[in-house]
């Protein structure tokens, strides 16, 4: 049996150069102007969430939300507790979105 359709993320933190380890993400679906939570995680070692999706798939619009700022203050506990004092950004947005990602279901024959 397949694996049921989900909804995935990738974090890239452009100023290391390397994945976004540690950034929550919420998915909401959007209904005009109405948004509910239907699922969140934590990117892994990779940058990535493989499945934000509590339930099962919808067609539809959904809205990512990135909390920035709580894994801009894991970086500077991480840098802090380093001997490497390496700067970084302080024009940190606290949250992303990205909005209207859809979906369709298709039906294969």
């Amino acid at each position: 049996m397949a694996p049921s359709p989900n909804i995935s993320t990738h974090v890239l933190d452009t100023d290391l150069g390397r994945p976004a380890r540690g950034v929550p993400v919420t998915l909401y679906r959007v209904n005009g102007t109405a948004a509910t939570r239907v699922g969140a995680g934590v990117t892994d070692d990779d940058g990535r969430v493989q499945a934000l999706l509590d339930g099962a798939l919808e067609a539809g619009a959904y809205r990512l939300e990135f909390d920035l700022a709580g894994y801009s203050r894991s970086r500077a506990a991480i840098r802090d507790s380093s001997s490497l004092s390496r700067p970084t950004s302080r024009s940190a947005t606290p949250t992303a979105r990205i909005t209207s990602l859809s979906s369709s279901r298709r039906t294969r024959g």
